[in-house]
């Protein structure tokens, strides 16, 4: 069977998975919304958000509750595709999965160190999750110190993170997450140079290219705020980055990491593959526009090649930025910000 004949199920589900995505009309209204009791009326009424929240009272659901409970709806959406999908094409499904595993990991870290109420974070775990994670799910969920944290992560690849960064007394959320991102991504490399020598379809290529692209995004952003908003010694800079390369090679990131001025930076950046092709070339804007681009790069790689593994992972990554504009949405309505400056916000602007 050839990989369009192969993709032609998969490729009709997403199909059908798509019309019931927030549409930009959809978009403008939420932002219009005057209250958070009001914004998820709106869910509930005119989303496919409805069966989350089917059991929750607008009137009394707390905000960080709501947030904690949307990322369901993506876990709900992927599990859909990997039920539907061949046993290849669950291969990649179960990189994107890790990613979900992080995102995780990351909320559970946030509410620990914000001390926000355990009794606010809705999550619930069902066969399928326990059967995929490599997690403590439950563990991590009932965690109220970054002890138990640490304890529920043991005997995972990524503890000696937790134990590293326990036994320094300052350390922050960005230095857990940034530990956490430079493991993640360097895993998921490994992972794909190894089904390189296994695969016998285009589907490796095409998650190099998603994952690539977000590496090298990932590390000009980072480069830049190191330098420029940091101001972190050239040599310490390294030790920042995600260890791979894909578009970008050592050299070129050398270069980024000597440049002397935000213009030097941002001319070089255009004379990249991402300036040339995706017209990427003010870094200063990357890091806060970083979900908008990488969605951007997954639709054009989609529509070049619909039935491949690039069609899934575009309707995932649009769905877990459909998530992140409505938390983006819920903040700028919990402040009685005005819609223009909500959709702006939720489009991957920022607040000043």
């Amino acid at each position: 069977m050839g990989i369009a004949a192969s993709y032609s199920g998969i490729h009709a589900k997403l199909k059908a998975m798509e019309g019931h995505l927030i549409t930009p009309e959809q978009y403008a209204e939420i932002a219009s919304q005057p209250s958070v009791p009001e914004f998820l009326t709106y869910l509930k009424e005119h989303t496919s958000y409805a069966t989350i929240f089917e059991q929750s009272d607008a009137n009394s659901l707390h905000r960080r509750t709501i947030e904690t409970l949307l990322p369901q709806a993506l876990y709900e959406d992927f599990k859909k595709i990997y039920l539907f999908a061949t046993a290849d094409q669950r291969t990649y499904l179960d990189i994107y999965f890790h990613g979900l595993e992080i995102s995780f990991l990351k909320r559970c870290i946030t509410r620990v160190m914000h001390d926000h109420n355990i009794a606010d974070f809705h999550v619930t775990f069902d066969d399928f999750f326990e059967r995929h994670t490599r997690f403590s799910a439950e563990a991590l969920t009932k965690a109220t110190t970054m002890e138990e944290i640490s304890e529920a992560m043991e005997h995972t690849a990524y503890a000696p993170i937790f134990t590293y960064l326990g036994n320094n007394p300052g350390s922050t959320y960005a230095d857990y997450e940034l530990a956490i991102n430079l493991h993640y991504y360097a895993n998921v490399w490994k992972t794909l140079n190894r089904l390189d020598t296994l695969s016998t379809t285009d589907n490796s290529d095409m998650v190099r290219f998603h994952y690539g692209t977000q590496i090298d995004l990932c590390n000009l952003a980072w480069i830049r705020r190191a330098k420029f908003n940091f101001h972190i010694e050239q040599d310490r800079i390294i030790t920042y980055l995600i260890p791979c390369h894909f578009k970008l090679h050592a050299g070129d990131v050398k270069e980024f990491i000597n440049t002397s001025s935000i213009e030097e930076f941002d001319a070089l950046l255009k004379e990249t593959y991402y300036g040339k092709h995706y017209g990427i070339t003010n870094a200063a804007a990357l890091h806060d526009t970083f979900d908008r681009t990488v969605e951007t790069i997954a639709l054009k790689t989609a529509k070049a090649n619909p039935y491949s593994i690039a069609s899934v992972y575009s309707y995932l990554i649009t769905k877990e930025n459909e998530k992140n504009r409505l938390i983006r949405a819920l903040e700028g309505i919990r402040y009685g910000l005005d819609a223009r400056t909500i959709l702006d916000y939720m489009n991957g602007g920022f607040l000043t």
